[in-house]
């Protein structure tokens, strides 16, 4: 805290400093004026939280600088310290917020004994400031996600909207009575690294800017509103009430405002015009429909609606499994030239076909998981549910370039390189099979979350601890202990991935009791908190 000593006498700015123990009172810094117009420039550049004022001073008086004080709202604390037993002196004081009026000479313990009460008083009220911010705060962050838990609400179950209908009047401007929507949806998938770069890739804080983007232009007019929906996807859903026939144009003008600020464009899916509330559902669906169906081949186009979709589209599928046999012949050849070949084949396939859906790319993964859990049963002579090499999960996922166009050339080289790794994976899988030392990784493998000792292992083999610990190593090229900690740092990391499990039930369910030495083996081996890993994992 800092105090501030206002008296045209040097000597009594002198007596002041030294009759009050400054530091012992918290006060670590003490600033002069010899008028009110000084003293008035140094409150507004230092803003002390203790003001001691004469009454009588040239330029600006002490009853003025109470004033201007008073008006500025300051959260300063004043004390009076005047030569003058004036009772309209003291009236002034007490009307603009003095807390006490002093007179000289100087009573020691009684300014003491008021510095502290000014002191007490500023602690208190400052306090009461910081919960009250603190509050409003917390009450602006909670009041969009309460908004869109409403919204949310409102396009699964209509009706609610008739027990939110004057709230949503008064903070959004959506009238009531209002007959007709339009519904436009915002997909967040897809979305180029490289546009969260000069986020330091927070997702949360790239959604947030989009959110505000979107808000600025639906609020210009109060054309409607941007909302989070809460359902599986993370989608940004605009609802409409005025101006319906200007729809597509406000989402071109929030394209804008995506290209300006976040150096990338989105793609929107646009429904047509449905009565309100009852056919707000109806309208979600066929924004969404629009989204999801649109041909990721056709580029520079960012806005579908749903009016445009090809009814034939859903007809136009070349499924990964047609092309299965030629895909199975290339990939037990084990060569690579063939397999690139074959997947080559079925990118002319789709090209051909002239269309690509975002829910085709969800048809081709599951059928790509099928046709490889096929080929790994064969090719490792099993009929069981044994797991084997793991595929790549992301190399169906949709990605766009910072242009907002997507790339089936790029889809072909990853699908290739990724049977090509599997493949290699597969048949050195098959290689390791007969040799203990694959038993006892399979072992760990499945055990991983259970205690393991080298010597519960040793029993379990009938092998001396020695001759494992020394094969271990010999073979795989690394303690048996630091395998065992690696799969379940691994399979941690997996479980981080869900947001909704806490760090200590991951810890738990891969073999650590204590949260605290999984965080430390978990940093150890990534070079990050289990926490700090989530949060990259989840942009």
């Amino acid at each position: 805290m800092r105090a501030l000593i206002v008296d045209d006498e040097k000597h009594v700015r002198d007596a002041i400093k030294l009759l009050v123990p400054w530091s012992e009172l918290g006060i670590t810094g003490l600033l002069e004026a010899a008028d009110g117009q000084s003293a008035k420039e140094l409150i507004e550049r230092e803003k002390p939280e203790l003001i001691f004022t004469d009454m009588m001073m040239p330029v600006m008086n002490g009853v003025d600088l109470l004033r201007w004080i008073h008006e500025q709202e300051l959260t300063s604390k004043t004390i009076v310290i005047s030569g003058y037993d004036d009772f309209q002196l003291a009236r002034e004081t007490l009307r603009y917020g003095g807390l006490d009026y002093i007179l000289k000479p100087i009573e020691p313990d009684q300014l003491i004994e008021a510095v502290r009460q000014a002191i007490d008083t500023w602690c208190r009220e400052n306090k009461d400031r910081t919960l009250s911010q603190n509050r409003v705060m917390e009450i602006n962050q909670l009041k969009p996600v309460y908004w869109d838990k409403v919204y949310s609400q409102m396009i699964e179950d209509p009706q609610s909207y008739y027990a939110q209908a004057e709230l949503l009047q008064q903070e959004f401007g959506l009238p009531v009575g209002t007959e007709l929507v339009r519904v436009a949806v915002l997909s967040f998938e897809g979305v180029n690294p490289e546009s969260l770069r000069s986020f330091s890739s927070d997702e949360d804080l790239f959604y947030f800017t989009m959110m505000n983007i979107s808000n600025e232009i639906m609020q210009e007019a109060r054309q409607g509103y941007a909302f989070s929906y809460w359902n599986q996807r993370r989608e940004i859903v605009v609802i409409m009430w005025s101006r319906l026939e200007e729809a597509a144009q406000s989402l071109s003008r929030m394209q804008e405002g995506f290209k300006c600020t976040l150096r990338t464009s989105f793609h929107f899916g646009l429904g047509g015009v449905h009565p309100f509330p009852s056919g707000l559902k109806a309208a979600y669906q066929e924004a969404s429909a629009a989204l999801h169906q649109r041909n990721l081949l056709e580029a520079g186009q960012t806005i579908h609606l749903y009016s445009e979709l090809d009814p034939r589209g859903r007809m136009q599928l070349v499924h990964l499994s047609d092309h299965g046999e030629a895909l199975r012949i290339a990939f037990h050849s084990g060569q690579a030239q063939r397999m690139r070949e074959a997947v080559a084949d079925w990118v002319q396939a789709v090209t051909s076909a002239g269309r690509i859906t975002p829910d085709m790319l969800e048809m081709w993964r599951s059928e790509y998981s099928v046709l490889c859990s096929q080929w790994s049963k064969a090719w490792l002579e099993e009929s069981d549910d044994s797991p084997g090499p793991i595929i790549g999960d992301d190399v169906f996922e949709l990605r766009y370039d910072v242009d907002c166009r997507f790339s089936l050339e790029q889809l072909g080289q990853a699908l290739a390189e990724d049977l090509i790794r599997f493949e290699q994976s597969l048949r050195e899988l098959k290689q390791q099979r007969g040799n203990v030392i694959y038993e006892i990784k399979k072992y760990v493998e499945t055990h991983y979350q259970r205690e393991i000792s080298l010597q519960d292992i040793a029993n379990h083999f009938y092998l001396s601890r020695e001759y494992i610990s020394r094969k271990f190593k010999q073979e795989l090229g690394e303690n048996l202990s630091d395998y065992i900690g690696r799969i379940r740092i691994a399979k941690a990391q997996r479980l981080l991935e869900n947001p909704n499990m806490r760090v200590v039930q991951i810890a738990q369910m891969v073999g650590y009791q204590d949260e605290k030495y999984f965080s430390k083996v978990f940093k150890k081996l990534t070079g990050m908190t289990p926490n700090e890993y989530r949060k990259g994992q989840l942009l």
